[in-house]
Formats: C-alpha cells, structure tokens, sequence
C-alpha cells in the first residue's frame, strides 16, 4: 500500500514539473513575441518601407507636376478683338478731353551718315530693346508677329495677348497684299492699361490702314481705344506722363514725332522730323531719337 501511495506520488510530481515546463515556455514565447513586436523591422521589411517610401516620394513629384501644368494652364490667353481701322474709344474718357502735357525742346540735331545703329546707342550710353525687356512691372515679349507675352518680375507668364486680328486690313492694293501684314513693334504698360503699336513694312498708299496703337485694358482685356492710322511705325515709344511719345514716317511721306494723348489715344502733336524715327528712348530729363538719317535730342519738360 505504501508502495502504491509512493509511485502515484512521484508521478504527480513529473505531471506538475511538466505542466511548469509548459507554462514557462508558454511565457517565453509570448515575451519573445512581444520583443519581435517591439524590435524595428530589418530585412525584406525594411527593403519594403524603403519602397514605400520611394513611392510616396514620385506620388509627390508627379502631384507638383500636375500642379505646375495646372498653374501654366491658368495663363490668360486672349485673342485682342479690332474694334475699327479708324479711331476708336470706348467712351470712357471722352476724346474732347485729349491735351498735351509734355514739352519737347530739341537741343541737338546732327546727321548720322546712316551709320551702324550699334554706334548710335553705344555713344549715348543707351540699351537697345530687344524681343524680351522690362521695366518696373512687367516683362515682354514679343513672340512671332502678333503676339505679346506679359511677365511678372518673377519671370512667371500672366497673359499671352494676340494681335492676329491687326494683320490684315480692308483697304489696301491687291498687288502689295503679300507686303501689308501688320506685325507688332513694341508693347509698354503703365497703370494697368497695355498700349501696344501694330504696323505694316511698306508705303501708306499701298495700305492706308496701318501704324496704330491699341490701348488694353489689362483687368478685363477690352480695348479702350484704337489711334488713328499712321500715327506709330517706329520700332519703341516712351510714356512721359499721360504723353506717349511715337513716330511715322517712311520714304517719300512726312516723317513726325507724335505726341497721343495716353487716356484717349487721340494725336495732340506733331513734330516734323527729317526722316522716319526708329527708336525714341528716355534718359533722364532727355528724349533720344534716332531717324533713318538724323539724330535728335529733346529736353523733356512736362507741364
């Protein structure tokens, strides 16, 4: 009996030792479990993160350039309607009201021989326009014949205004029609208001409709007004005060320097020349204008 009693004593003590056993690899597995938990990630599950990370980075990329082309699709682009091929005004500023507030003094007057347009600037420190150019507001550009591009400072597009509409005219002889396209010559904003002068490369009697400046209302793109033809075929003009100084001429026509009235567009002064003016550049108080065969200076007082 006793020995009965012994045996079932020892086998309860290896079924408990067992159970311990269990129970303590059941604890080690679990704390091991929970230290993988809390381990980071190595091996393919860090090559995987690095992907992802690879992933997130050209999602992002290609999100900007979406942006981007969203941001460049914004851009105004405006096809500028031709109101007339005579004077035009809107009427809001009646043409009545037209004066001249600039005086132009000439102080020299010399021929040039016509010489080398390159020494013309040079000798009097001045900087020759190109297609692109700035001033305080804004970049241009002049792209192809018809169009202006406008920049901001920053070199961002803000509007691409095209003057197709201003190539061709009504009048005109047939013969010279491959002659009488009208391209854009130079564009300068002030006040928000855009003037922009169009003309043909040929005589007036082959095509009458021609030489114009446009004034662009930049807030809704609307023309406020249209000069009178022939008034601006020179490749620059300056805006001095509400004074836009311009020139006309061409061989065997009367050559002026023009003064238009910037509010109305309409003509308040003409200055004989001896030749067509090509370019008309401000340097301080003095207006510098050179013609196909003379140079002048103007000394600039405004009223």
């Amino acid at each position: 009996m006793k020995r009965k009693i012994f045996m079932l004593g020892i086998m309860l003590s290896v079924l408990l030792t067992g159970c311990a056993d269990t129970v303590a690899d059941d604890v080690l597995n679990t704390e091991e479990m929970e230290t993988e938990q809390e381990m980071p990630q190595t091996g393919n599950n860090s090559m995987e993160s690095t992907e992802t990370v690879k992933e997130d980075a050209e999602k992002m990329t290609q999100e900007n350039k979406e942006t981007s082309r969203g941001m460049a699709a914004a851009v105004v682009k405006v096809t500028v309607e031709n109101p007339s091929y005579s004077y035009y005004n809107d009427g809001s500023v009646d043409a009545d009201a037209a004066a001249t507030t600039l005086i132009l003094t000439e102080i020299r007057k010399e021929s040039n021989g016509i010489t080398n347009e390159e020494d013309w600037f040079a000798d009097n420190g001045l900087e020759k326009p190109m297609s692109v150019y700035s001033d305080e507001e804004y970049r241009y550009e002049i792209s192809g014949d018809s169009n202006v591009l406008l920049y901001n400072p920053d070199g961002e597009l803000l509007a691409d205004l095209d003057f197709s509409q201003y190539r061709m005219a009504e009048e005109y002889k047939p013969e010279y029609v491959d002659y009488i396209n009208q391209r854009v010559n130079y564009a300068k904003a002030k006040d928000g208001i855009l003037y922009v002068a169009t003309a043909h490369l040929t005589y007036a009697s082959s095509c009458p409709q021609t030489a114009y400046i446009t004034a662009v209302d930049l807030s809704d793109y609307h023309v406020v007004w249209k000069s009178e033809p022939l008034t601006c075929n020179s490749d620059t003009f300056e805006i001095i005060g509400n004074s836009i100084v311009c020139g006309y001429g061409f061989t065997d026509e009367d050559d002026y320097l023009k003064l238009v009235d910037s509010r109305t567009g309409v003509v308040t002064e003409e200055i004989p020349v001896k030749s067509k003016p090509d370019y008309i550049i401000k340097k301080g108080n003095n207006l510098y204008v050179k013609t196909y065969d003379t140079d002048y200076i103007f000394e600039i007082q405004e009223k």
